[in-house]
């Protein structure tokens, strides 16, 4: 039997573990009590002549087990096309858009209007982050954006 030693890492409630099925140490974490937070990405971001949200933040989302992405959409005018995208990685460096379903990604036009939704799912990727991409907008044309998610788990 070959002996597990946990030692700590950049998370108190994390640490490497041996896995047994490929002698690897690998990233764990604690589980004992129900966890939660929520990381907010785009706070109220205002689109009038930008065509995409370039401070991404990515996020170690790894200790979580389940997310609630959370997007609040305010439209003025008639701006074209708005789309958020939530991307996972394993390394933190190359990054991959969730493709849950038939769709591909979150899209909002000017007919909707105001909208205020949330997509529920399960993480298994270290690593989390939004993006935002939008068409048609201008000074009085804007699509604002605040895009968040729960992590619990």
């Amino acid at each position: 039997m070959v002996e597990q030693k946990i030692l700590v890492t950049e998370l108190p409630d994390s640490g490497r573990v041996l896995d047994q099925d490929v002698n690897e140490w690998v990233s764990g974490w604690q589980n004992f009590f129900r966890i939660q937070k929520t990381v907010i990405f785009i706070d109220a971001q205002t689109f009038a002549a930008s065509t995409s949200y370039d401070k991404l933040e990515r996020f170690q989302c790894g200790k979580y087990r389940f997310f609630d992405l959370i997007v609040d959409v305010d439209v003025t005018g008639t701006p074209t096309l708005l789309t958020v995208n939530l991307e996972f990685s394993d390394d933190g460096i190359t990054w991959y858009k969730l493709m849950n379903g038939p769709f591909g990604d979150l899209s909002f036009g000017n007919a909707a209007g105001d909208l205020k939704e949330c997509i529920q799912g399960k993480i298994n990727s270290p690593y989390c982050r939004i993006t935002a991409t939008v068409s048609g907008t201008d000074a009085s044309n804007t699509f604002k954006l605040t895009a968040k998610m729960n992590f619990s788990g």
